[in-house]
């Protein structure tokens, strides 16, 4: 098998500006459906033989975000305050190797994605004042392993599941989840 290359270009819609609330209390990110940024997705994808080597980088553009949660008004420190939320770009790097089985039925892509959080995020204090969420940037390593299984030549199930093995100090964006598992039914037409 030769070596391939590919290019990626994405763009990140936000379908709320992130200001879910309840009792007209915002609601911290971690229970937003969105982040409220508008973002720019570059990447490129290198496959040798078994190997995909995957880096990339998702840049905030345009920030809607428009949430109010301050922890000094709620019942629970478990939350940083993301008053006006403002989030630093993402790098990232995955590398998969791909296992399939004699019959080509089943297919197993162990992979390791490491996300490295560029800066602080911020927020904007009651005073108005931007502050820094001090923990915010840094290295996240997530384990990941998915598994296809092949019904015919049209049809898969993919099943996913993940866990972070190493997380920021700080993740005031609510992206972390101690486990995570995903199934998706493909048709290929």
């Amino acid at each position: 098998m030769k070596t391939q290359w590919s290019t990626l270009l994405g763009f990140k819609i936000p379908f709320t500006s992130s200001n879910q609330k309840i009792n007209g209390f915002s609601l911290p990110l971690d229970y937003q459906s969105s982040l409220g940024t508008f973002d720019l997705i570059v990447g490129a994808n290198l496959n040798y033989k078994k190997w995909d080597f995957n880096t990339g980088i998702q840049i905030p553009v345009f920030n809607n975000n428009k949430n109010s949660y301050f922890k000094e008004f709620s019942d629970t420190n478990d939350f940083p305050s993301t008053n006006l939320f403002e989030r630093k770009s993402d790098a990232l790097f995955r590398t998969t190797y791909t296992i399939q089985t004699i019959n080509k039925k089943f297919t197993f892509k162990p992979n390791v994605l490491f996300i490295y959080h560029l800066g602080e995020d911020s927020f904007e204090n009651a005073f108005g004042k931007r502050e820094t969420i001090i923990g915010s940037n840094g290295l996240t390593i997530n384990g990941n392993l998915i598994g296809v299984y092949r019904i015919n030549s049209k049809n898969s199930l993919e099943l996913s599941l993940a866990t972070p093995f190493v997380v920021r100090d700080i993740r005031p964006d609510g992206l972390t989840r101690e486990f995570t598992a995903g199934l998706i039914y493909k048709i290929s037409f």
